[in-house]
Parts: C-alpha cells; structure tokens; sequence
C-alpha cells in the first residue's frame, strides 16, 4: 500500500462522515452518495489487505443497504445514527493497522533510475533477453534492485553477483557442453578463457566480476552505494553479453 492509496482511503472515510448527519438528506443510492462511498473504501482495504473484519462488515452493510433502499431514497434517521457509529469504529480500526504496518521510503539518490528499480530485474533488460534468463537470475536481479531501493549495499553486491554467476555458469555448459558439477567461478573462467575466438569484451567482464567475488568472499568487506550501483549495472551489461554470445543468430562461440 502506498502513500496516496492510504491518504485517498482516509479521504473517502472523512468524506462519508462529513456527509452523515442526523439531519442529513443524503441519498443511499446515487452518484458518490453512501453506497458508493461504501464500496470505494470497501475496494480500498480488499486491494490493499488491510482490516478484513473491517471489509466484512462493510460488505454486509453495502448489501443491506441495498436490499433496504431505493434509488433516491433518503437515509433515515435511524440509519444514520447506525452508520456513524460503524464508521468511527471502522475509522478506528483503520487507523490502527495502518499504525501497525511498517513503511521503508526507498532510496532515490542513487545513479540508477528508482523507477525502475520498484519495477525490478525486467526494467533494465529488453524483453527477449529477460525472457531467456533462469528464474534463479530473474530472483536475484529483482532482490538486488530491493537491496539498492533499501540502501543495503553489500547484499545488493552479493545478490548481483550471484545472478552474474548464474548466468556465466550456463555460458560455460553450453559453450564447453560439460556439466559445471562444482566447479569455482575461478576454475570456470579459466577454462572459458581457453576457448578459440573468445570475446574479449566478455572476459574482460568475467574477469571484472570475478576480482569482485574475491573481495566479497572477505568476511569484513563492506561496500558503497556507489559500488553497489556500478556491480549491478556491469553484471546486467555482462548478463546481455552473454545471452548475446549464446543467440542462434550468433555464428561465432565464446
């Protein structure tokens, strides 16, 4: 749930109380008028999974109300009295979970785009390419693009390179047709290295990924957002070189 959702919710709850009074002449039916109003909040809390005892009883007051009323029928002044009081509980009630529930504010200032880090892994790959990706990198893509949002630098280094690692691993089986089994990302590279017409854009890549491997294996290594937005952007950029080295339309192997 975000900021305009929980302020547009309380709007539609003070709205409706401003309008129910006792000597209202507010129709139940109509445009925006209490059942309207009634389903908009009820919307609100089902979208966003927040009081379902309060979504329970709104509902069954919604069909009440429409079992009892006409269109362009007052509401009573018995109803209104009832109404009140639910909506100061509901109100209430509202209020408390949304107290409860915990809200970070994403980080913005960093070089990459926070759009599209609330969007996730796919925002910095054409679709084709994300496409081809294994579900391990499209997970740890996206929980690096969080880690960046919540300025929890480190993880978002460990977590780019695991997605890195991922992908290099399939380079290596399906260039070498050897199964990886155990093999370190050190040993893998080495041997990718040995291949005929290598790209050398692409070793430099691995090479680059793998001195940051080494540092992140340090037990007190710590990193900077600025380190952590540079990893992120070099393991996408490596990510599509090699899913550019392993196209069909690509004559050449590594």
């Amino acid at each position: 749930m975000d900021l305009y959702d929980a302020y547009f919710l309380g709007e539609n709850v003070e709205w409706l109380k401003d309008v129910i009074n006792e000597e209202a002449c507010v129709d139940v039916k109509g445009n925006r008028i209490i059942i309207d109003e009634l389903e908009i909040i009820f919307n609100s809390l089902f979208v966003n999974k927040l009081s379902e005892n309060t979504q329970y009883e709104i509902k069954r007051y919604i069909d009440k109300l429409n079992m009892t009323f006409k269109v362009q029928q007052m509401v009573k002044h018995e109803d209104v009295v009832i109404l009140k009081e639910r909506l100061k509980i509901w109100s209430d009630r509202i209020s408390t979970d949304l107290n409860e529930r915990k809200v970070i504010e994403v980080f913005t200032d960093g070089i990459l785009n926070p759009k599209h880090l609330m969007i996730g892994g796919i925002s910095f790959f054409r679709e084709e390419i994300w496409n081809e990706l294994s579900d391990i990198s499209k997970n740890d893509l996206n929980d690096a693009c969080h880690c960046l949002l919540t300025q929890s630098w480190t993880p978002a280094v460990m977590i780019s390179l695991r997605a890195a690692e991922d992908s290099v691993r399939i380079l290596y089986k399906t260039v070498t047709g050897k199964d990886v089994k155990k093999k370190s990302l050190y040993n893998i590279i080495e041997e990718l290295k040995k291949e005929e017409q290598a790209n050398k854009i692409l070793l430099n890549y691995l090479d680059y990924v793998r001195s940051i491997r080494n540092r992140a294996e340090h037990p007190d290594e710590i990193f900077s957002q600025y380190e952590a937005d540079r990893v992120f952007l070099q393991v996408v950029d490596m990510i599509i070189v090699i899913n550019e080295e392993l196209s069909p339309s690509v004559e050449s192997t590594l």
